[in-house]
């Protein structure tokens, strides 16, 4: 399964998400990859943002070579999922979804905790804590996109 994390700019949240699935994964041994993007290239060639970097390099995950890009139309068929984080973005997504792709698109957050946000917003400013919330946020979500394709897996396995 390859899965693509996107935000407005690929600095914060869809390249934390990035880095969070792909340890886990390696860790849970899930053939799971990841990436990331943005829905504008505006910042596309830029580095993750600065206080991004130091919040996931606390929880030994690194995003210092990150490189921010736009989303293109070859990611959506080459991922079986697309996760957006706000509601703005799934619906430019689905807009900009290539004519015929059926590549599933759903929010991150309906990988959360039923009591979680809709929308998960990128932190701003210098208060690392929200950064440290959103990495909280997207370990929890990216956990959950774990446990659906274990399960996803198990239930291969059974009618095997």
């Amino acid at each position: 399964m390859h899965v693509i994390f996107v935000c407005d700019t690929n600095q914060t949240l869809s390249p934390i998400a990035e880095s969070v699935l792909t340890e886990l994964a390696t860790q849970r041994i899930l053939e799971v990859t990841a990436g990331s993007a943005a829905v504008s290239g505006s910042r596309a060639g830029q580095p993750a943002d600065p206080l991004a970097i130091k919040v996931a390099g606390l929880h030994e995950i690194d995003i210092s070579k990150h490189v921010a890009r736009k989303i293109a139309a070859e990611d959506f068929t080459n991922a079986d999922l697309v996760i957006a984080f706000d509601r703005a973005l799934l619906r430019q997504l689905l807009t900009e979804r290539p004519r015929g792709c059926r590549t599933e698109i759903r929010m991150f957050s309906s990988f959360l905790d039923s009591d979680g946000p809709s929308d998960v917003a990128p932190p701003s400013g210098d208060d690392i804590a929200r950064y440290e919330k959103a990495y909280e946020t997207i370990e929890i979500g990216v956990r959950g996109i774990l446990n659906r394709v274990r399960a996803a897996k198990a239930d291969a396995n059974v009618g095997e």
